[in-house]
């Protein structure tokens, strides 16, 4: 057949069925509903009874039983969808009838069952809902062409699943403790919501003020239905301050991208509560192998001291580091700082066996018996990777002493040789040696010598005596009474200063010490010999006033000296001094050797005696003595001193008036009397008395005594007038 033929059949072909169409269409219209609708069914792509916007090549097979009584012949039931639904790519809106095993029809009986198959996509703009689509059968009954809408099926597009996702198990690795760092939370997540998991991002936050960070954020990986994945939070720190197995909440804020069986995409999002604990930090075992103070001696109110405790890791646990806090409870002590706490970092790693010693801050130790020390450990450490805090509190008694130091006194002795009663300026040693392990220095060392002895305190200063030495204390300057007796005496050493250990521990010590020091009897000699004595006039007479006497001493012993001797004068009762005593001292300054002569010259003395005669006069020596030793000597002289009796040798060598006489009867005439003195010694006044008869003659005022004073000195063979005027004859 030539193609003109052929195009000319398919155009009458074509026109003889649309005039059918037509046709049939106006019967249908006419025709009542005889196919009724039994079920209808649909599912997702993936065989799953819910769809969602955006799913595609849903299934949809609507049963519908023929209630016509003839036999039909149905062609197709075209399906009628709502808005946002479509057909999908590959198939067609028109279905033709299938029997229950998949065949399609040829003829349709009275109560056969047809089955019409279609597939639609669903737009994933629609809102999920309800939805109504029908379908119309187009069918022909004895020859006419018919058909019927079938209504009443129902679409209901599902919510997108919701994301659900368990936590099914948390764990720490390592371990988390109180304090812990840089470990991981490890969570296990369950995805037991209706849709895959393509991506998901995620918040996990944590307490702030427990866990550092914060926020962490994380990333799931693709996760089917019900599979379980695994997320790790970290690094974390937890504060020291966190407490043990109470529940800290966790939140997982989690947004996805999922994936339903049927393959729509879409994004959800949830938050996830639940709560986590930490474990209480496992003990470790330190030890103490010893404790005390650094110091040799552990004394009162030393300075510089640290406490010290040596510690040993008995314990598998890795210490990492350790802070320790050291409280002095002893209300007497402080650290240097003057408070009661310290703290101090050791940063030394501890394995199993290692030992490491804490020292605290220097200390002061108070006057006290024992120190009491609270000790707490704030330990950082690792057990199999997990890093924890712990603390392991000691307490510490310390015994303390009074402070001594071992200085021995290993000889005292008199410097100048023996020490007499009297002795001046005398040089005492003390050697003091320094048997301890310990340096002294800035003593002060204080001798108090017993009464007699002057000063009775001797103080020395600025003495230092280092370890395994000696050092020689001399105390100058002692004077002995010369009342004291020859003897043992005694004497008292106080020693104060300042030890310093190698430490560099510092601390005040007192050493007191009781010793004898002896006093030697004084070489019995005389030291001076009387050489010549008298009265200064020569001589002394009864009732003679204002006399003196000298003595002339001389030195008799070589090799001393006498210095500043003093003379103590003691008169008999014939005679006294004008101070109206019979003793006084007379000091003579100066140093008088070998040789050398002393002259002593007592004044003021008067003679209180009517009898002459000679009389002792005691003199007492008491003088420093510097010689090979210095010493205080004293000695008693007696002297004889003659009195004599007072003679007046005067001679009248002329006498008459003094003017003439006229007459037997004159006034205010004057005697004269002319004197030579015959006497050896000067005579320092006279009073020379005239005494008239007092009828021929007598003195103007009715006296008949007058006397006339001499007071120019008058010498041997001096002549002297005396006048007797106003006499009346």
């Amino acid at each position: 057949m030539n193609l003109a033929k052929i195009t000319a059949l398919s155009i009458l072909f074509t026109v003889i069925l649309s005039i059918h169409g037509i046709y049939t269409l106006l019967q249908c219209i006419a025709s009542q509903n005889q196919l009724e609708l039994i079920s209808y069914s649909y599912k997702s792509s993936a065989g799953t009874s819910s769809i969602y916007p955006g799913s595609r090549n849903v299934e949809l097979n609507v049963i519908v039983q023929s209630l016509i009584e003839e036999d039909i012949i149905v062609s197709a039931a075209c399906l009628q969808l709502p808005e946002g639904f479509t057909i999908s790519r590959g198939s067609t809106q028109c279905s033709p009838p299938y029997t229950p095993n998949g065949t399609t029809y040829v003829i349709i009986k009275q109560g056969d069952v047809i089955t019409f198959k279609y597939r639609f996509d669903v737009e994933s703009t629609i809102s999920p809902g309800r939805y109504y689509a029908s379908i119309i059968v187009y069918y022909s009954e004895g020859g006419i062409e018919q058909r019927q809408t079938i209504e009443g099926i129902e679409i209901y597009v599902s919510q997108y699943p919701e994301l659900y996702i368990d936590v099914i198990d948390w764990y720490w690795s390592p371990d988390a403790y109180p304090g812990s760092q840089n470990i991981y939370l490890y969570i296990v997540l369950k995805n037991v919501g209706d849709s895959a998991i393509i991506q998901a991002e995620g918040v996990a936050k944590f307490q702030s003020d427990i866990f550092t960070p914060s926020n962490i954020r994380f990333r799931i990986p693709s996760l089917e239905k019900y599979a379980t994945t695994s997320i790790s939070l970290g690094p974390l720190s937890i504060s020291p301050n966190a407490i043990p197995d109470i529940l800290y909440r966790v939140e997982l804020v989690i947004n996805a991208t999922m994936r339903t069986d049927d393959n729509v995409i879409y994004t959800g999002k949830v938050t996830k509560p639940f709560s986590i604990t930490l474990s209480s930090a496992p003990l470790i075992n330190l030890a103490v192998l010893d404790y005390g103070f650094e110091s040799t001696r552990i004394v009162e109110n030393a300075i510089q001291t640290q406490f010290y405790a040596t510690i040993i890791n008995k314990d598998f646990k890795t210490v990492r580091s350790i802070t320790a806090y050291f409280t002095i409870l002893s209300p007497e002590s402080s650290f240097i700082n003057k408070t009661k706490n310290a703290v101090n970092i050791y940063r030394q790693v501890l394995n199993y066996g290692d030992i490491a010693t804490l020292h605290s801050p220097p200390m002061i130790i108070g006057t006290t018996d024992r120190v009491n020390i609270e000790l707490k450990l704030i330990i950082f450490g690792e057990d199999n990777g997990a890093e924890f805090w712990s603390e392991n509190t000691y307490y510490f008694t310390v015994a303390v002493n009074k402070p001594y130091i071992n200085l021995v006194i290993t000889d005292i002795y008199w410097l100048d040789g023996e020490i007499y009663p009297g002795s001046e300026n005398a040089r005492l040693a003390i050697i003091l040696e320094n048997y301890d392990v310990v340096n002294v220095v800035d003593v002060i060392a204080l001798i108090e010598l017993p009464s007699n002895f002057y000063p009775n305190i001797i103080r020395l200063t600025g003495i230092d005596i280092p370890r395994g030495s000696r050092s020689t204390l001399v105390f100058s300057g002692i004077s002995i009474s010369n009342r004291i007796k020859p003897g043992v005496y005694e004497a008292i050493l106080n020693i104060s200063g300042i030890a310093i250990e190698s430490t560099g521990t510092f601390y005040r010590f007192q050493n007191n010490y009781i010793f004898t020091i002896t006093i030697s009897a004084p070489p019995n000699q005389s030291i001076l010999n009387v050489i010549e004595y008298g009265w200064v006039s020569k001589k002394a007479y009864i009732n003679s006033i204002n006399s003196r006497f000298y003595v002339y001493f001389m030195v008799s012993e070589p090799g001393i000296r006498i210095q500043n001797p003093i003379f103590m004068i003691h008169l008999p009762k014939q005679m006294i001094f004008q101070s109206i005593n019979r003793s006084i001292s007379i000091p003579i300054n100066g140093a008088f050797g070998y040789g050398q002569a002393i002259y002593l010259e007592v004044p003021n003395i008067d003679i209180v005696t009517p009898d002459e005669g000679v009389y002792p006069v005691i003199i007492k020596l008491r003088a420093l003595v510097i010689g090979v030793e210095e010493f205080w000597h004293e000695e008693t002289y007696t002297i004889l001193l003659p009195i004599y009796s007072p003679r007046l040798n005067v001679t009248l060598i002329d006498s008459g008036w003094w003017n003439k006489i006229s007459s037997p009867m004159t006034s205010r005439a004057a005697i004269y009397l002319t004197f030579q003195s015959l006497n050896i010694d000067t005579l320092n006044s006279l009073i020379i008395q005239v005494e008239l008869d007092g009828v021929n003659a007598k003195f103007i005022d009715g006296r008949n005594t007058s006397i006339y004073i001499v007071t120019n000195p008058i010498n041997y063979g001096n002549v002297f007038t005396a006048i007797f005027a106003d006499v009346e004859i």
